[in-house]
């Protein structure tokens, strides 16, 4: 199928705030999709600067990461506009940032806690690998972090990540603008 022939989305991509990794990983999907892009808080705002774009919207697509304790950033918007974002079809995907690129049984039950089994069904999962500045952090995360550098200093064998990891004192970048191809596979409906 030629571009020509692929129809037009309209796309609106939608970001937690408080995640780096999310916003880079949104920036670049607007970018490849020509979307209109926000924040969380902006798309929930009925009179704010997305309120058209969604008002026309076939894709949405929010870009969050799983928090420490099983809760999803983003799924907030989803689940208070889940009749909204339901109506005339629209298509809707939750791209999950965070350390590694594929789910796991774990990480589906942390979300299941957030969105309900049925909804999970009627979404669209992405995960994608994220990025962590430690000057971001709080205390409690920086020392639980500390405690991974020095475990990971302690061991013999170490991945490049995990030298990488080292190498810049417990910062790290993994994403990477190819991570979201099948995303846009998925957006174009090639998949």
């Amino acid at each position: 199928m030629s571009e020509q022939d692929t129809p037009q989305r309209h796309v609106v991509v939608v970001f937690d705030g408080h995640e780096a990794g999310a916003r880079t990983y949104a920036e670049w999907l607007a970018e490849e999709t020509g979307g209109a892009i926000g924040t969380v808080d902006e798309a929930a705002d009925p009179v704010g600067p997305l309120s058209g774009d969604l008002l026309v919207a076939d894709t949405v697509i929010v870009v969050t990461a799983l928090g420490a304790d099983g809760a999803l950033g983003g799924a907030t918007f989803v689940l208070d506009n889940w009749d909204y974002l339901q109506d005339f079809g629209r298509r809707v995907a939750i791209a999950v940032v965070g350390m590694s690129q594929v789910f796991d049984y774990d990480r589906l039950r942390a979300i299941e806690k957030t969105i309900d089994a049925e909804k999970m069904t009627q979404l669209k999962f992405f995960q994608l690998r994220g990025k962590l500045d430690t000057a971001s952090l709080g205390m409690r995360d920086k020392i639980a972090l500390r405690a991974q550098v020095a475990a990971l200093k302690a061991r013999p064998k170490r991945t490049p990540e995990e030298q990488a990891m080292l190498d810049n004192g417990g910062n790290f970048d993994f994403t990477h603008r190819k991570s979201l191809r099948p995303l846009l596979r998925w957006v174009r409906e090639e998949s």
